[in-house]
């Protein structure tokens, strides 16, 4: 899952990199950033989501591990 939230990240940020600027800009200006990139408010939910499942499994992975020696120990 965390895997499949990087990808759709990874393609988010692609996203608004390309609504930001101009693939073929005219020769005569600068290339320039556009004020539109509509995607930047799901690539900081989806980045958010990732860290708190992180969070989550690390806590289970820690949690698993007590359980384990302590069954161990019996």
């Amino acid at each position: 899952m965390i895997f499949c939230l990087y990808g759709a990240i990874q393609l988010l940020k692609w996203f608004i990199e390309m609504a930001g600027t101009t693939v073929y800009p005219p020769l005569s200006t600068p290339s320039q950033a556009h004020a539109n990139d509509q995607f930047t408010p799901f690539y900081n939910t989806l980045l958010f989501i990732e860290v708190i499942l992180i969070i989550f499994e690390l806590f289970v992975v820690y949690k698993t591990i007590i359980l384990y020696k302590r069954k161990n120990n019996n």
